[in-house]
C-alpha cells in the first residue's frame, strides 16, 4: 500500500483524490492533503485533514510517504516552484496513470499525471511534473520536458521537441517535427504549424503570436495560487 499526500486543495486535487482513491491500479492510502501555509483556510478537505507544508516531514517521514503535486494551470510557475519544493524535501512523487490510458515503450519522469483516454505512442521521452488531460494524444518519438500542461483532447505530433512550463488549451494540435520552445502557450483550438518561440502566447488556424511573457510567466486565472 502507498501513503500518499497530495499538495493543494483545489477542484484539480479533488478531483485527483477521487481517481487515486476510487480508479488506480495502485492500492493507494491517501494520508492528507497539503497547501503553504498562508492558504491554509480549512483544517479538512474531501473529508480528510489538510496539513501546512512547510513542516510536514515532521509528521509524514519521508521514507514511508509519497507525494502527488497536484497544482494546476493558473501559474504555470508556481507548479515548478511546488514541485522544486517537495523534491528538496526528500519525498518521492507518483505518477497518475487512469487504467484507460494507453501506453507503452515510453520512458517518463515522475508526478505525470494521464487522465481517462490518453494515448501515449512508442517512443516518448518525457520530463517530470506533466499533466495530460482526457483524449489526448501524444505521437511517438516526442520529447516532452517537465511541468507542461495539456487541456483536452490535443494532438502533439510525432517527433516533436517540447521544452518546460507549455500550456496547451483543449483541442490544440501541432504538426510533426518542430520545436515548442519553453512556456509556449496555444490557446484552445490553435494549430501551430512551425516551431514556437520561448514565452510566447500563439492563437488561431494557422496559431500565429499575440504577445509574450517571458517576465511573469504563463498565468490564467485567479485561484487560491499567488499571482
Amino acid at each position: 500500500m502507498r501513503n500518499i499526500i497530495i499538495f493543494g486543495a483545489s477542484d484539480f486535487a479533488q478531483l485527483m483524490y477521487y481517481y487515486l482513491k476510487f480508479e488506480s491500479d495502485s492500492n493507494n492510502h491517501l494520508v492528507g492533503f497539503c497547501v503553504h501555509g498562508e492558504f491554509l483556510k480549512e483544517k479538512e478537505f474531501c473529508g480528510i485533514p489538510v496539513y501546512p507544508f512547510e513542516d510536514i516531514e515532521k509528521k509524514f517521514p519521508t521514507d514511508k510517504h509519497n507525494f502527488l503535486v497536484a497544482v494546476g494551470y493558473s501559474n504555470m510557475r508556481y507548479r515548478k516552484k511546488v514541485f522544486d519544493e517537495v523534491k528538496k524535501k526528500g519525498y518521492r512523487m507518483i505518477n497518475y496513470i487512469h487504467p484507460s490510458v494507453r501506453i507503452r515503450n515510453v520512458s517518463i519522469g515522475e508526478n505525470n499525471i494521464f487522465l481517462e483516454g490518453v494515448i501515449i505512442e512508442p517512443f516518448v521521452n518525457m520530463g517530470d511534473n506533466n499533466t495530460i488531460w482526457s483524449k489526448s494524444l501524444l505521437c511517438h518519438n516526442l520529447k516532452m520536458g517537465s511541468h507542461n500542461y495539456v487541456a483536452p483532447g490535443c494532438i502533439v505530433g510525432a517527433g516533436c521537441d517540447m521544452g518546460d512550463l507549455c500550456f496547451f488549451g483543449s483541442s490544440v494540435a501541432t504538426v510533426n517535427s518542430i520545436d515548442i520552445k519553453d512556456e509556449t502557450y496555444l490557446v484552445a483550438g490553435s494549430v501551430l504549424l512551425k516551431s514556437s518561440m520561448a514565452h510566447s502566447m500563439y492563437r488561431g488556424n494557422p496559431a500565429v503570436l499575440t504577445r509574450t511573457h517571458e517576465e511573469f510567466g504563463i498565468k490564467i486565472k485567479k485561484s487560491y495560487m499567488p499571482k
